[in-house]
């Protein structure tokens, strides 16, 4: 009985010694054509046909592309004419996987022309696997793998390949390593690599490459704020996808540069269209990014009021979610909700991308705080990231943070685009106060699909906002935004700090002389920690006065104890029904301790250690010493215990995050502080005693 060859080429073939000079020639000259090829062999003295050499080109995927699949795929391997050959090979390598005859599979995939079949390719061992199919190996990977980990094997896959005068291949290598540098926000690198690449593309045919570089160095000139050059890119781009049957893919990737340009009218236009023929998983990536640019432009009537976070591998795609879903809650007026979002997003990101969605998240906390009055506080959060965005070369988000601190002193080319064009308008009319120039600003961001940054800008340029308000007039802005307390004379905000003796604070003055009892401050940190304005009173009762015969009796002397404490009119809170409704709000230095947090987490991770620890530092410091003091009902016990438990894993967490840095006397000095609020922490006592004396 014979056994089958491993690798069975067609006898109608030319020796395969000559086809691999054939396949060699293209990849050392990507843009060469068939004429110019059969002229080298001629001189060489080899006799071979044109269409011999178009034959072995477009079973190789470097020519005869099937057009009407270019524009709708996500992977260039897809849009390759499989042959016969090809696929009778593909079904023997199955059987040897099957069989476990590993290394004559990965002997057969090598010899292949191309590979069709993501399945094999993830079922043989990586470093069996020769250059070519590497290649195809870290396109499938795309989103799946760490972004900095995939960016380097990019970069040192592509490196090999140059080395074998493979640069058809680096081509392809590129174009994965360019969109993992667009994610990792560093237009300069972006900038080197497709300048270096595309030299190499005079005169080459294959759409997807051109345009994917096009795409790319758009991106990286606009991150740099050179707009002019960047849209020479989209031109080129949209020629492309005019030329192309079913562009659709094209037509969504074309709307991330866009974006990148504030263009967010052209953006939402090509994403729609774009939705008319995607499909898979392509089309929810698709559809996560028109919800973004969708609360950017203001028309959340378009978006589900619950975004569900389907599962798909793609960098960054659940942070982006979740802070889509604070920005659609912050429009509804629920700052609450939207701040717990962004922090979430926070603790969520991973490493990939996350300058830009640091930022974002960020952004959206400084919102929050500015929504209740907290203004300064909200330009310090911003401030804050300064050194960061600048390392990122987030350069429209630095100018859109200098108007927000009040400094209008730009260069003139940078307030063409149009999110810090409207920054300018609206910041001008916060300085002269006049309607007109209000008016002004919303037209340029109805015109400009910009009215959901035009409400968020509304929040650190409220005077513009409650004049008209005073006057009577409409400042075109939804209600439930209009509710939220910086559009208030006198916003009925109120700061507690627990985590030690209680503070009161309201407008950032301390409410000095109050005489509570601990009940009554029980009762305050409840409702200051109750994200619901609707309280039940069950769980009141049940939380306060378990034993007690007439509990509502004890909640009515209470609650005018503390309106009669705090100054509050009676309808700002009252018992309605079975509910307590309270109708003023809460900030607490709890938290600003989570938030703090958040943030220190996704700078570690970013991996910024330097602004991670001091973020750290300050979560710590918010604990002045232990809360709830002198507070013994069941609900102060329960919290208490479940607060000390979450400062004593995260202390234990920084402090080992300290070692790893070589960092042990800080480490000490902060383990030192938070135990004499938790005295009887045997593992911080423990970790106290390994560490040397500062």
């Amino acid at each position: 009985m014979t056994t089958k060859r491993r690798y069975k080429r067609p006898w109608n073939k030319f020796p395969l010694a000559l086809e691999e000079k054939v396949v060699a020639l293209k990849e050392k000259n990507p843009s060469l054509t068939v004429s110019n090829a059969c002229q080298i062999f001629e001189k060489n003295r080899v006799k071979i046909s044109r269409k011999g050499v178009w034959n072995v080109w477009q079973r190789y995927g470097f020519v005869g592309f099937t057009k009407d699949k270019i524009g709708e795929v996500t992977d260039c391997r897809k849009y390759q004419s499989i042959s016969p050959e090809v696929k009778e090979n593909v079904g023997q390598i199955k059987t040897m996987l099957n069989n476990g005859k590993i290394e004559e599979a990965v002997n057969t995939l090598n010899l292949l022309p191309i590979c069709p079949e993501d399945s094999i390719l993830t079922a043989v061992p990586k470093h069996n696997l020769s250059l070519k199919r590497q290649s195809d190996l870290l396109m499938l990977e795309s989103g799946k793998i760490s972004l900095r980990h995939y960016h380097k094997m990019a970069k040192n896959l592509r490196a090999k390949v140059e080395r074998k005068r493979m640069y058809y291949t680096s081509l392809r290598i590129g174009a994965e390593e360019g969109a993992a540098l667009t994610y990792l926000e560093k237009p300069k690198e972006l900038l080197k690599l497709t300048t270096r690449l595309r030299a190499r593309m005079q005169g080459l045919r294959d759409p997807w490459l051109r345009f994917t570089f096009f795409l790319l160095e758009g991106y990286g000139l606009a991150s740099l704020l050179e707009t002019g050059a960047a849209l020479k890119c989209v031109n080129e781009c949209k020629i492309i996808i005019r030329n192309l049957p079913n562009a659709h893919f094209l037509m969504g990737e074309l709307t991330s540069l866009y974006y990148k340009l504030g263009k967010y009218r052209e953006a939402i236009f090509w994403a729609k269209k774009a939705l008319e023929g995607v499909t898979g998983e392509y089309r929810k990536d698709l559809y996560s990014g028109l919800v973004g640019y969708l609360t950017v432009s203001g028309d959340y009537h378009y978006i589900p009021k619950i975004l569900k976070d389907e599962e798909l591998e793609k960098w960054g795609y659940h942070t982006r979610l979740l802070l889509c879903n604070a920005l659609f809650c912050l429009n509804q007026g629920d700052f609450q909700k939207a701040a717990s979002l962004a922090e979430e997003a926070l603790l969520s990101s991973r490493k990939e991308g996350i300058g830009a969605f640091l930022f974002q998240a960020v952004f959206v906390l400084a919102c929050c705080r500015a929504a209740v009055g907290e203004k300064t506080k909200a330009q310090i959060l911003i401030r804050k990231y300064n050194p960061l965005i600048k390392k990122y070369h987030l350069e429209r988000e630095y100018f859109l943070q200098q108007i927000l601190m009040e400094n209008s002193c730009l260069p003139r080319g940078i307030i063409k685009m149009p999110p810090i064009r409207l920054a300018h308008l609206f910041y001008r009319a916060k300085t002269t106060m006049r309607a007109r120039d209000y008016r002004k600003a919303w037209r340029y961001a109805q015109t400009q699909k910009l009215l959901g940054l035009f409400e968020r800008l509304a929040l650190f340029f409220s005077e513009p906002v409650v004049q008209l308000l005073k006057k009577g007039k409409n400042p075109k802005l939804p209600r439930t935004f209009l509710r939220m307390p910086v559009f208030q004379i006198d916003p009925p905000v109120y700061h507690l700090q627990f985590l030690g003796s209680l503070r009161i604070s309201k407008q950032e003055k301390l409410i000095s002389g109050l005489k509570l009892g601990p009940k009554h401050r029980a009762f305050l940190i409840h409702l200051s920690m109750n994200k619901s304005r609707r309280i039940s009173l069950d769980d009141l009762y049940h939380n306060f006065w378990p034993q007690s015969l007439k509990p509502s009796r004890n909640l009515s002397h209470l609650m005018v104890h503390i309106k009669k404490a705090l100054g509050l009119p009676s309808h700002l809170l009252k018992i309605r029904g079975d509910f307590l409704i309270c109708n003023f709000y809460f900030t607490t230095d709890y938290g600003s301790f989570g938030e703090t947090l958040a943030q220190a987490k996704a700078l570690e991770r970013a991996p910024e250690w330097n602004l991670a620890r001091a973020e750290y530092l300050n979560a710590f410091k918010i604990f002045r010493g232990a809360p709830f003091r002198k507070m013994y009902d069941d609900w102060s016990e329960t919290t208490r215990q479940a607060i000390l438990n979450e400062l004593e894993g995260e202390i234990l967490t920084f402090a080992q995050s300290c070692l790893a840095h070589k960092n042990k006397k800080e480490a000490r000095r902060v383990l030192e502080r938070v135990f004499k609020i938790i005295p009887y922490s045997e593992e911080i006592k423990v970790m106290v005693a390994s560490l040397p004396k500062s």
